[in-house]
Formats: structure tokens, sequence, C-alpha cells
């Protein structure tokens, strides 16, 4: 006699009357149709139902046991279907409609990864790590989704197979966005590649690794660390497909301590240098100012500071994972696509040489608190590189190496250590020593070989490049003593945060008395190392940025300008030239918020700002 399988009992056969449905929508509440499924009950594992969800993303299953079943979708399609949907602006499931309108039906719910539903690990566009990606592959495997109650609709909420992107805009305008974005990655170029802790706690969050291949993968919640700081850049969902695949972490360790990394996705690469961190980058790179002429294969005019020059090379000579140089694999990969470079401080004079190098690609600089790195006749040969140049307040970096020629005998002759002695002695700060003024520049080498000197300067002063962005603190003091530098009788100080990007007013008569070309803000006053910091440089411009997209704190950020406009005519007779400065400032600072309108008409754009404003409104104060 054969063997009876559950299903041939008579009474088993009885009990055939139980049914299910499933329905497939994406965050937005819109249904997956036409997708092929299987379903299997576990108690008749032969009896194998199989179809497509209709229409609206349904599927039902009749006469079947009243034991659980496992459903699966064909594991390509669902992929490729769940690339194309947008997520939903809220992340979590209190953010589901969907969730609130099954439960209102009175239908279960559950919120599923492309991973719990498909029947196959799907084909991953340059993929090539042994596991699928673990966020939207939970179980690493393709169990299937179990439903243990019958006679019930399911809905399930599938969660999009996407990525974030970083939201920057390739133009020779001014960018916001930008600046706040590139501004973090200049941030990340100080964590280390993995471990970005120390030796004890091995931490890994926030490092370049952990931001490109696990924050931007994970769609729980927008990406929040950067380096050891809180931050959340703005990004947008994308397909999967979109996401930044190249991730090279280059460290030169004792040769010269120069860092930097570089990420690409299918449309974008974005390269980010790591500013002074070590006794190595602030004496032998930052101090080694000696102007070493340009070769002709680069620039072929004029000349660069030897430590910067030196520093860059170190580093795009090291090689990559690819067996190849950061050299030739950022050319090769800037060919296709548009490229975004940054750096911070050290940092952003070697993003300007690495600029100058792929200048052909028509790269996208924003540097932070630079230091000069061309002499003018190098200046000259690349004005058309786009970069905006970001000085925080008082940063005193951006004013060395001194504005002024400093090649000399010496240093054309091979005695660069006289060479550097002279500069020093020579110096603005020297010349502001009075009692030793005369003293110093009489002992000084430079003028015994006066005659040998003048042969060899050729006026070549180092200068900057690019358009200047001021990060400016404006203060009115008023009351019985409005005198900044009266310690008593103040009654008030108001203050106002002005952000200040002269290309937005080129016209404007007042932009050389301001903003020289080339050359520091005529407003920047006493130096402070405070104002250096890369955190600073993010804060003011997130600042800014926030009271800018979100209402309430616009509305403060429009009081707090007025209140600034009304103090400032009161105070107009006792603040004199000053009161037709901020006039101008003022009119910059209203033309600052038009750069932010801009990107948010982009679809991305309007998504990005969506998760932005959102996730800011959301914090507690």
């Amino acid at each position: 006699m054969s063997q009876l399988e559950p299903m041939d009992c008579i009474d088993c056969q009885k009990t055939l009357k139980h049914w299910i449905e499933f329905q497939l929508v994406d965050e937005q509440g819109k249904p997956l149709a036409g997708m092929p499924y299987k379903l299997i009950s576990q108690g008749n594992k032969k009896d194998i139902r199989t179809g497509m969800t209709d229409g609206e993303g349904l599927l039902r299953e009749e006469t079947l046991p009243p034991t659980p079943v496992r459903l699966w979708i064909d594991g390509q399609k669902l992929a490729d279907e769940m690339e194309l949907r947008p997520l939903r602006t809220v992340r979590g499931a209190l953010g589901s409609k969907v969730r609130h309108d099954a439960k209102a039906q009175g239908h279960s719910y559950r919120y599923v990864k492309i991973g719990d539903l498909c029947d196959r690990i799907p084909e991953i566009k340059d993929w090539e790590e042994e596991t699928p990606p673990k966020y939207h592959f939970p179980d690493q495997d393709t169990k299937g989704f179990r439903a243990v109650f019958m006679n019930e609709r399911w809905v399930l909420e599938v969660c999009p197979f996407r990525t974030w992107v970083l939201l920057l805009h390739h133009q020779p305008e001014y960018s916001l966005v930008n600046a706040y974005n590139q501004g973090l990655m200049s941030v990340l170029a100080y964590a280390n590649g993995t471990n970005n802790g120390d030796e004890d706690t091995k931490e890994y969050s926030g490092s370049v690794f952990h931001f490109f291949k696990e924050q931007l993968l994970d769609l729980s919640c927008l990406p929040n660390r950067i380096e050891k700081k809180d931050f959340q850049p703005i990004v947008y969902d994308a397909p999967f497909r979109d996401r930044y695949i190249v991730v090279e972490f280059i460290d030169t360790g004792d040769n010269l301590d120069t860092q930097m990394f570089y990420v690409a996705n299918n449309k974008e690469l974005i390269i980010s240098w790591r500013g002074t961190a070590s006794f190595t980058d602030g004496v032998i790179t930052d101090l080694n100012f000696k102007p070493t002429k340009l070769p002709n294969d680069f620039i072929g005019k004029g000349r660069v500071h030897d430590g910067f020059w030196k520093a860059f090379w170190v580093g795009v000579e090291k090689t990559t994972t690819k067996k190849t140089s950061v050299f030739k694999d950022t050319k090769e990969l800037a060919k296709d696509r548009k490229i975004f470079v940054c750096g911070h401080s050290l940092g952003g004079a070697l993003a300007l040489i690495h600029s100058v190098q792929l200048k052909e690609y028509n790269p996208c600089l924003y540097t932070y608190g630079m230091p000069r790195v061309f002499t003018y006749s190098a200046i000259i040969e690349i004005q058309d590189i786009i970069h905006y140049r970001h000085i925080n307040q008082n940063d005193l970096v951006p004013g060395v190496p001194f504005e002024k020629d400093m090649n000399n005998y010496y240093f054309e002759n091979g005695w660069d250590y006289l060479g550097y002695a002279v500069e020093a002695l020579d110096s603005p700060i020297v010349h502001k020593i009075a009692p030793f003024k005369t003293s110093l520049r009489i002992l000084t080498p430079a003028a015994i070989l006066s005659n040998s000197m003048d042969k060899v300067k050729e006026n070549d002063l180092f200068l900057h490049q690019g358009k200047t962005v001021h990060l400016y603190k404006g203060e009115i003091i008023y009351g019985s003593t409005a005198n900044i530098n009266s310690p008593i009788n103040i009654a008030e100080k108001v203050e106002f945060n002005f952000y200040l990007v002269p290309s937005l007013l080129p016209d404007d008569s007042a932009i050389e008395n301001f903003f020289p070309n080339n050359r520091q803000p005529n407003k920047s006053t006493s130096k402070n190392i405070l104002h250096h910091f890369s955190g600073a440089y993010v804060d003011f411009i997130k600042e800014k940025i926030v009271s800018l997209c979100i209402n309430e704190k616009n509305i403060f950020y429009k009081e707090k300008m007025q209140n600034f406009k009304d103090k400032m005519h009161k105070q107009k007779n006792e603040l004199k030239e000053e009161y037709f400065n901020y006039q101008y400032f003022l009119k910059l600072e209203q033309k600052i918020g038009l750069r932010l309108s801009s990107s948010q008409e982009s679809e991305s754009g309007k998504r990005a700002f969506a998760y932005f404003s959102y996730n800011e409104k959301s914090k507690k104060d």
C-alpha cells in the first residue's frame, strides 16, 4: 500500500476552506502590479501556487489548509521595479500612511525589504561583495515572507531598492547646498578609512567607509555621522545602481602624512583632501613655503608653495585598490563624470592643485579656510576654474603665506634655510614689531645681498585663486556708549551673521572695496584661530540653510535681520562709514536665499529638502 500524503485524508480535505490575500504596495501606497509570485502552504509543500499580482498589487489564493504560508516574488523583477520607486519623506513605521490605512481597514500590515520577498538574489550592477547589501537583504537569504494568520488580507509595504546620494550642483553659480555638502566632505576627510577611533575603541562610525558603504545604504534614517561629529548632509534617494561604487581612501603615513579620499557613482566624482592634522602637516608641509617653479606640463608659468606641491604629489602617486595611481584613476573617472573637489585648510590647497590637474574636465571646487598656494603668474592661467573660497569670520589661515614675492637669492641658489630666514625676518609680522623693526632689517641677510636679491625678485606675489565667500558676523553696539572698544556703559549689542557672496552682485561698485580679486576681504579684522576649525565653517553654513528652508526658523531669521536694520538706521551717525558697509552686506544677504531656492526646483532637490527639513524640525531644541 502506498504512503498517504497529508492532503489525501478525507477529513483533511474538509479543512481546505481557507484563503489569504497579499497586497503589495510601495511607500507611496502605489501598487506593485504584474509581479510574478509563488506561494506554498506549510500544510502541503507540493501544492505550489503561482500567478501574478493584479493592477492593485493584489493576489488571492483559496482552498488552503489552516497552516502558515510563504510568499516569494520574482527577485529580479522586484528589484528592478523597486529601484524606480521613491521613498516617503518620514522614515520609520510612524511615517507610513500605508500602515495607517491598512490598520483602519482591519488588514494585517508589514513593512518589508525586497530581501524578505525575493525568490533569489537578483543581479545587482557592480556589486562585488560576497553577500547582498544587508539593509535590503537583512537575512542574507531568500526564505520568503511567512504569514501565520489565514482568512485575511496582508498589506505589504515594500521598501524601495534605493540609496542616499549627496545633492550637488555642477554649475558656475554659487550653491549653498554645494557649500554645505562639500564642506561636510572636507570634514569627513579628517576621518580614517575604517578605524575612526583610537587604538582601544577601534570606532568605525563616522569613518569614510562607514559613511559611503553603510550610512548611505541604510534607508531607515538619514546619514548623520561624519568623522566624530553629528552632521546630517542634504541627500536624496536614487536607484541603488546610482550608489557610490568607487570608494578609495589614501593615507601616505610617514611620507608627509597626506590623506584624501575620492568616491564615484555613475554620474559624479567627489574628491576631498584632508587639512592639517599632524606635526608633519604643520611643520614639514605648511611652513615649507618656498615658491617652487611649476613644470611646463602643469601650468608652465608662476610658482607654487613647495610644501603643498610635494604633499600633493605624494598623495596622487599612491597606489589604489585598483593597482593604479590616484593620478591615473581620478583622471580616468573624470572623463565621463561631473567632478566635485573640496578641502579645508591644507586640504583646500591640495584640492586646488588637484583641480588644476583636472582642469580639462571642468571641476567644481569649494574650499574652506585655505591658504595661498600659487603666485600671480600661475593664478592668471587658472582663473576660469570654478572655485568658491570660503573664509569664516576672522580665520587667520587664509592670510598665509603672506601676500608677497617670497622668492629670493638663497632659494634660487639652493640655500633654502637661509631663504626661509630671510622671508621670516622680512615678514609683515616682524615689520609690526616697531622697537625691533630697524635692527632686524639691518641684520637681515637680504639687506647684505640686496643687489643680488633685486635680480631674482619678479614681484610674483602669492595670491588667492577663486571667488570669495565671507561668513561674517556683523555687530552694532548702541546705548549710552556706542563704542566697541569701551569696557563700560555699553547698553546693548546686536549681531547678525552675514553670508557674503559678492559674485551674486557682480556689478555693485562696492565689490572692489571689500572683496578685491585674488585677495583677502578688507573687512577681515583681528585674527582668530577658533574661526578656522572645519566644524565652525559647516555650522555657519548649516545655520543659514536651516534659517532659509524651515518656516519657523525663517520667521526668526527675518525678525533678527529686521532688528539689525532698525538698530543700524538708528545708529547711522555713530556708525559713519560702517553704515554704508552694512547696507551693501544686507543687499548680499538678501541674494543668498535665491541660491537655495534654485536647489529646490528639481525633483531630487525637492525630495532632498523634504528629508532635511523634516529631520531638522523633528530634533529637540
